[in-house]
């Protein structure tokens, strides 16, 4: 983390003073070299301003436009993905809030403690009016503040008993996608009416650096795009803690694959479901799976692997063929 951070601050010395705005600042990758690519700017005849990244190694330039075209389809689910995880899964993202209610209980206990004793020392003579009064003014805003830390780990934590619904919300926007080719942020194209600031800002918090390549047309094409480690590490512990799907791509089939789900589980979040789609569920032992066979034209897919019961029990999972 130490290390992410030294790195962080070198890129944010080399951008403060910039008045210009560049979507992809100090992510771009000089296709020649791999040196990271500064931002420049200049003026049409018409007054346009235009946007490019220059290497200072090989004075390689490329324009801003044309790299945002090129990502366009990422960035799409980047935004979808930003706004569903701040407005549903915030929650999921901040860890050990059991261990935090402890905390903040042990804390209102001490404080209590601590009210009884400077009472009593105030009884005995031990002290005067005054400094019982700072130190019960004291303790009382102590305690408030913990008590509203606590409101708020408990709102968490009643959330967490939704997990099958949450779930649900964010699967059907993913079969939704696997459907009709298209996120909602496609079909109002929020991207392009997103302030340059604000396509910075994203960029900024989720993607580490863009290799690109460029041919003999100066056509730009995406190679490579490298997440943030920690945001990385953000989707990982939701798909872990079963309450985040991922949509995996096999053989240009996209298939939304969960993580290990009880019997009860499964049939809870099943039974959602069924509310949206009709649904035909099989349970499979892995090696019988055959996903060549299946119309992805017809069937959306879903795979829940079965929690097992022992160690002995054979790997099953459950395919679910979701039409609409």
């Amino acid at each position: 983390m130490f290390n992410i951070a030294q790195i962080q601050k070198q890129k944010n010395l080399k951008n403060y003073k910039r008045k210009q705005t560049y979507i992809f600042m100090q992510s771009i990758k000089c296709p020649k070299c791999d040196t990271i690519m500064g931002g420049c700017s200049s003026k049409s005849h018409t007054g346009e301003k235009h946007c490019y990244y220059q290497c200072s190694k090989c004075n390689t330039r490329v324009s801003e436009k044309k790299i945002e075209k090129q990502m366009i389809n990422f960035l799409d689910d980047m935004l979808d993905f930003f706004l569903f995880i701040d407005n549903t899964y915030k929650p999921y993202l901040y860890q050990n809030s059991e261990q935090e209610v402890k905390k903040c209980n042990k804390i209102l206990n001490e404080l209590n403690d601590k009210e009884k004793r400077i009472k009593k020392a105030f009884v005995d003579g031990i002290v005067e009016e005054i400094e019982l009064k700072d130190e019960l003014d004291f303790i009382k805003n102590q305690k408030r503040l913990t008590q509203e830390t606590l409101k708020k780990l408990y709102i968490k934590e009643s959330t967490k008993e939704h997990k099958n619904e949450m779930k649900l919300i964010y699967n059907l926007k993913q079969l939704e996608k696997i459907k009709y080719k298209s996120y909602y942020v496609r079909k109002n194209h929020l991207w392009d009416k997103l302030f340059k600031e604000h396509k910075q800002e994203l960029v900024f918090k989720y993607i580490d650096n863009i290799s690109i390549e460029i041919d003999k047309k100066k056509n730009v094409f995406i190679k490579h795009i490298n997440i943030k480690k920690k945001e990385i590490k953000n989707i990982g512990y939701l798909f872990r803690e079963n309450c985040f799907d991922l949509v995996v791509n096999y053989n240009d089939k996209n298939i939304i694959l969960s993580n290990y789900q009880s019997k009860e589980d499964m049939n809870s979040y099943i039974k959602l479901l069924s509310e949206f789609y009709k649904i035909n569920q099989k349970t499979l032992n892995f090696n019988s799976i055959n996903l060549e066979k299946i119309n992805q034209d017809k069937n959306l897919l879903q795979l829940i692997p079965n929690k097992k019961q022992n160690k002995f029990d054979k790997d099953k999972y459950t395919l679910l063929q979701i039409s609409s």
